[in-house]
């Protein structure tokens, strides 16, 4: 009888031990937790156009600040959204003759916003921990000042009005919008129990092209600067490295 007890004993005490390990195997997250706030500061090579302080060089750049948010799925996915928020330039004007490979002579500040939905996959360790590899959709969204002439008619009402203009020229604002793909490879470390660092690169193109929304210079400018403000969205996307600071929350 004693053996018996003994046997149904140990018999309950190995079953509880695995009942316990079951929900620990099956576990995602880290530490069970799922979501993760985050902030990207992420760098755009100058090695084709200038960056905003007008410099082109291996060691230049243009700077993003990506505030964002991720959901561990598995143990082995996550999804996330992030918003981008950028100030760059590009070139305004170019010299008479030189619209192919000439050195612009006007710069416009372009102000770029953004938000990506992506899909993010680990590898070797469990979610959110680990090299990944990750696919992406982006939307942007970009503004900036540019100078247009006074049309004819518009001189006429100043004249008639008796206004003297000191400028033959005004600024209107431009903008419109691109879709874009990107992959990105980057591993993620943890600092404590809710703090994570993930050094990437990312790469990736624009879908589709931008449109102008102001109908004064689609009408009046026969060279559509949003040709190239689109240019310099498009380079932004095709390289760029970054460091994302994480805060394990729930």
């Amino acid at each position: 009888m004693r053996n018996q007890n003994t046997k149904t004993s140990l018999t309950l005490f190995v079953l509880g031990l695995l009942l316990c390990q079951l929900p620990l195997q099956a576990q995602t997250g880290f530490l069970g937790k799922h979501l993760e706030l985050q902030l990207d500061t992420r760098l755009t090579p100058a090695w084709l156009t200038e960056n905003s302080s007008d410099e082109l060089g291996a060691f230049k750049y243009d700077v993003s600040w990506c505030p964002g948010i991720q959901y561990t799925l598995t143990e082995n996915a996550s999804v996330g959204l992030n918003y981008q928020i950028s100030k760059v330039r590009y070139p305004e004007h170019y010299r008479e003759g030189e619209w192919d490979g000439g050195k612009p002579y006007a710069w416009s500040d372009l102000s770029v916003k953004g938000i990506s939905a992506y899909y993010r996959y680990y590898y070797l360790l469990q979610a959110p921990l680990g090299p990944y590899a990750q696919l992406g959709l982006n939307y942007y969204t970009y503004s900036a000042p540019f100078s247009v002439p006074y049309s004819s008619e518009e001189m006429k009402v100043f004249k008639s009005y008796g206004i003297t203009v000191p400028y033959t020229s005004k600024e209107v604002e431009i903008s419109s919008r691109m879709f874009g793909l990107h992959i990105e490879f980057g591993s993620t470390y943890t600092l404590a129990d809710y703090l994570s660092i993930s050094p990437y690169m990312s790469s990736g193109f624009s879908i589709g092209k931008g449109k102008i929304t102001n109908d004064y210079h689609k009408l009046r400018n026969p060279i559509n600067p949003n040709t190239y403000a689109e240019k310099k969205i498009r380079q932004m996307g095709y390289l760029q490295f970054g460091v994302r600071i994480g805060i394990i929350a729930i």
